[in-house]
């Protein structure tokens, strides 16, 4: 007589199989979203540094671009540091400092309220052709560019697909948190993740609390 498994125990087993992947499915779709972020973070980062190259071979050096002091919330230099890019980047859409589309909610890593995404007033806007938006604008010697990775899909959450960088009045474009993880914690606001991303190549911040840029860079 042949040995079989019964009718109970193939169900029994398929039962085990579905719970097994019902707790590791959630796990494996959240890692490969991150590692989606990653790649696109790190374009987002080759774009704008190509860009400002390209721009700053064309028209000089930011701080040349016009005949304003660099200080925070220069609505000139806002506005210069995305026209001088427009050229070297592929738009869809040019918002200047005029609200476009953008106006959804974005909150910080520890959930407090960070407030709209939207360009007008100080900020300028623009839409990429591959997804990205890119709000700009001065903050003292420096410019911000604040980049969401998939436009208005969530979690539109800084640290999560919304990350800043800085360019200097030289033209260095600067992902924001090298070489600390004091604003890239759950428990802070996400400013300073980009660095983080780009050049360790994961986002492990959201999972532990013990990385740090001269030990640890991934989760157990």
């Amino acid at each position: 007589m042949k040995n079989a498994f019964t009718l109970a125990e193939v169900l029994i087993t398929l039962g085990i199989i579905g719970v097994v992947a019902a707790l590791t499915m959630p796990a494996l779709i959240a890692k490969h979203k991150e590692k989606q972020t990653v790649v696109k973070l790190k374009k987002v980062y080759s774009t704008l540094s190509n860009a400002v190259m390209l721009a700053v071979n064309e028209n000089g050096t930011p701080d040349e671009w016009t005949d304003t002091e660099w200080f925070y919330l220069n609505d000139t230099i806002t506005d210069a540091l995305l026209e001088k890019l427009l050229p070297y980047l592929r738009v869809s859409k040019y918002c200047g400092r005029m609200p476009c589309g953008a106006n959804y909610s974005v909150t910080m890593l520890n959930g407090d309220g960070w407030g709209p995404m939207n360009a007008g007033g100080h900020y300028g806007g623009i839409f990429l052709q591959d997804g990205t938006y890119i709000r700009a604008f001065a903050q003292g010697p420096f410019g911000v560019y604040v980049v969401d990775v998939n436009e208005k899909k969530p979690p539109n959450v800084l640290g999560k697909d919304v990350f800043r960088f800085q360019i200097d009045a030289k033209g260095k474009v600067m992902p924001v948190g090298m070489g600390s993880l004091a604003a890239c914690k759950l428990s802070s606001n996400g400013y300073g993740c980009a660095a983080w991303v780009i050049f360790n190549e994961n986002m492990d911040y959201l999972h532990c609390d013990d990385l740090s840029w001269n030990g640890k860079t991934k989760c157990d």
